[in-house]
C-alpha cells in the first residue's frame, strides 16, 4: 500500500505538473497578440491588435500640406494624448463609421498625376474616405492623437491612404477597400508613413510590415544615435504614393524638423 501510495502520489504530481504547464502555456499564448502584434484574440467581443512600429520624423505627403491649408482645424493641436480606451460600444462605433462612410462616398479617382484630399466630399478616392472617417470619429469624441492618417502601399504597388486608430487594445484600420475594421498588423499592406500622435501636423515613417514588425522592433531597441548631418531635402522612392513623389528630410535634429512642420 505504501509503495502504491508513493506511485499514485508521483503520478498525481505528474498530472498536476502537466496541468500547470498547460495552463501557463495557454496564458502565455493568449498574451502573444498584445506583445507581438499577431492580431488574434478578443475579450467580450472586442478584438486585440498589434501596433505599427514608428521610425523617424519625415515630411508629410504634399497633399496633406494642401489639405491643412484648406481645412486648418483638422491639423491644429490635439496631440500627445493616450490611445483611446476600446470597449464594446467604441468598437461598434468604429465599425459603423467605417461602413457608413464607405457606403456614402462614391468611388472617383483623382485626375492623373494629381492628389487632393477633400473633406465632406460625396465622391473621391481613398483620401476622401480616410479624412471623412477621421472627422466622423472626432465628432463622436475620439481624440486627435488616436486618429492617424496613414500611407501604405498595396500589393500592386499603388499608394493608399487609410485611417489607423490607436487604442489600448492595439491599432485598427478603417479602409475603403473593405467593410470590416481590421487589425493594423493583419491588413497585408506595406506601411510607409503616418501622422504622429504628438501632433496632427507631424508625420513619422512606419518601418516594417506585418511579417517584419517584430524584428524591426528589436532593431530599434538596439539602434544607436545617428551622427548629426546638415539639413537637406531629397526625393525618396520609398515615399511615392501613386504618381506623386513625396519629399523626405534629413535634419541636424528631430526638433528642427518638428519646428519646420509645425510652423508651415
Amino acid at each position: 500500500m505504501t509503495r502504491m501510495g508513493v506511485h499514485m502520489n508521483s503520478k498525481l504530481t505528474g498530472v498536476v505538473s502537466a496541468a500547470v504547464l498547460l495552463a501557463a502555456t495557454v496564458q502565455s499564448a493568449s498574451a502573444l497578440p498584445a506583445r507581438l502584434g499577431l492580431g488574434f484574440g478578443a475579450s467580450g467581443g472586442v478584438p486585440v491588435a498589434g501596433h505599427l512600429v514608428e521610425g523617424r520624423f519625415t515630411m508629410p505627403p504634399a497633399a496633406f500640406v494642401e489639405y491643412c491649408n484648406n481645412w486648418s482645424s483638422q491639423c491644429d493641436g490635439g496631440g500627445g494624448g493616450q490611445p483611446m480606451a476600446l470597449d464594446g460600444d467604441r468598437w461598434e462605433e468604429l465599425r459603423r463609421v467605417n461602413a457608413s462612410v464607405n457606403g456614402r462616398i462614391q468611388p472617383k479617382a483623382d485626375p492623373a498625376h494629381e492628389d487632393h484630399w477633400t473633406l465632406g466630399a460625396d465622391a473621391g478616392d481613398c483620401d476622401e474616405y480616410a479624412v471623412q472617417k477621421r472627422q466622423a470619429l472626432a465628432d463622436r469624441g475620439w481624440p486627435a492623437s488616436a486618429l492617424t492618417l496613414t500611407v501604405a502601399r498595396l500589393s500592386n504597388g499603388d499608394g493608399h491612404l487609410v485611417l489607423v486608430v490607436r487604442t489600448d487594445r492595439g491599432e485598427f484600420v478603417l479602409d475603403n477597400l473593405r467593410q470590416d475594421v481590421v487589425a493594423a498588423d493583419r491588413a497585408n499592406y506595406r506601411w510607409l508613413m503616418r501622422q504622429s500622435a504628438m501632433h496632427p501636423k507631424l508625420w513619422v515613417r512606419v518601418n516594417g510590415s506585418a511579417h517584419e514588425s517584430i524584428d524591426v522592433a528589436r532593431l530599434r531597441r538596439e539602434e544607436q544615435p545617428v551622427a548629426a548631418t546638415p539639413a537637406a531635402m531629397r526625393a525618396d522612392p520609398a515615399d511615392v504614393t501613386g504618381a506623386t513623389p513625396k519629399a523626405s528630410v534629413r535634419s541636424d535634429s528631430q526638433s528642427t524638423l518638428m519646428n519646420y512642420l509645425l510652423n508651415r
